[in-house]
C-alpha cells in the first residue's frame, strides 16, 4: 500500500469511526474536551494514534493532530537555517518546515524517508521518520509512565505495549512548540506563482 493509500483511508476512518472525546468534569460540549495530554494523564478513554519508526524505535502521536505522512518530498534549503531543520517543501500552497527529530526525541532518523506533517499553527512542521508504521486504536488505561513523562513541557507521555513492541507516546503539541523558534527565525514564505 502506497503512503497515498495509506493517508486516505486513515483520513475516511477518521470521518467514519472517530471515537467520542471525553469531556472534562461539568463540560457541556466539545468544545471543552480534554486535551490528549491531561486524557493520558489521567488514563482516560481511548486514542486513535499513527505510528511511525525513527532508527529501530516506535513513536505515536493522536492521530488527529497529524495533518499528513507522506514520501520524503525534495527538500530545499533556506538562508539561516538552523542545523536541525533539514529543509522545506510545499504542501497545497503552504510551506512546510521538515526537522530531524533528534531535538525533540533525543534519536536520529537512519534514512528520513517519510515526513510527518502536524495540523495547526501559522507554518507547517513535520519531523522525518524512517517509516509510518501503523494507525493503532489505544485505551489509555493501558499507558505506563516513562521517564521525564510527567513534567508539563516534555514530549513524552508514556509507553504503551503493542506485542512485544514498545512505543514511546508523544504529545504533538509539544513536538511542534519544540521546532517554534527554528520557524520564527525564518524569513517568511514568498507564494508561489504558477
Amino acid at each position: 500500500m502506497s503512503i497515498e493509500d495509506f493517508a486516505a483511508s486513515i483520513a475516511s476512518s477518521l470521518t467514519v469511526n472517530a471515537p467520542a472525546m471525553p469531556v472534562a468534569d461539568g463540560a457541556t460540549d466539545v468544545g471543552e474536551a480534554l486535551s490528549f495530554r491531561e486524557r493520558v494523564r489521567r488514563r482516560a478513554g481511548i486514542a486513535q494514534l499513527l505510528v511511525f519508526r525513527i532508527a529501530r524505535e516506535l513513536f505515536a502521536v493522536e492521530l488527529i493532530t497529524t495533518e499528513e505522512a507522506l514520501d520524503m518530498p525534495t527538500l530545499h534549503r533556506l538562508p539561516e537555517m538552523l542545523p536541525s531543520m533539514l529543509g522545506v517543501f510545499t504542501l497545497r500552497g503552504a510551506l512546510v518546515s521538515v526537522f530531524e527529530p533528534q531535538v525533540a526525541l533525543g534519536v536520529a532518523c537512519d534514512q528520513s524517508t517519510t515526513a510527518v506533517v502536524f495540523c495547526g499553527g501559522e507554518r507547517r512542521v513535520a519531523i522525518a521518520t524512517d517509516d509510518v508504521d501503523d494507525v493503532v486504536t489505544v485505551d489509555l488505561r493501558t499507558v505506563r509512565e516513562a521517564p521525564g513523562s510527567r513534567t508539563k513541557e516534555a514530549a513524552l507521555l508514556g509507553i504503551v505495549h503493542r506485542t512485544t513492541d514498545l512505543i514511546a507516546l508523544l504529545d504533538a503539541h509539544a513536538l511542534v512548540a519544540a521546532h517554534r523558534p527554528a520557524i520564527a527565525e525564518l524569513p517568511e514564505p514568498v507564494e508561489e506563482t504558477a
